[in-house]
């Protein structure tokens, strides 16, 4: 009997992430919602030059040409769309958004 207990206590924990990590994978929407929580990346080094820049490790000189194309890029695809970004769409910036707006008291204009 007390075999058995052991038995579920480590088994049914188990199975239940069997289930789940076979759920994520199976339904497109949970495992795109998985690979981007695990590719954050917020654990990520960012050029001391342009923040907006993130890299992996060995990849810094590739960093650097990113970094060095990044605004030709953005002044192309504004051209292309006929006007510029409003802001930057990162978690830093969005806080930063709804700090102003409230200190200010109005509403955050985020579309």
């Amino acid at each position: 009997m007390p075999r058995r207990i052991i038995w579920l206590l480590i088994g049914s924990p188990l199975a239940l992430v069997a289930i789940a990590a076979g759920t994520a994978a199976a339904v497109p929407t949970l495992r795109h919602i998985a690979s981007g929580l695990w590719n954050a990346p917020d654990h990520l080094p960012t050029l001391p030059d342009n923040r907006q820049v993130h890299y992996e490790r060995g990849a810094h000189d590739y960093a650097r040409v990113v970094s060095a194309m990044l605004p030709s890029v953005i002044a192309r695809v504004e051209a292309v769309h006929g006007r510029a970004f409003a802001y930057w769409l990162r978690r830093q910036s969005l806080q930063d958004v709804n700090n102003a707006t409230e200190s200010k008291g109005a509403e955050p204009n985020l579309g």
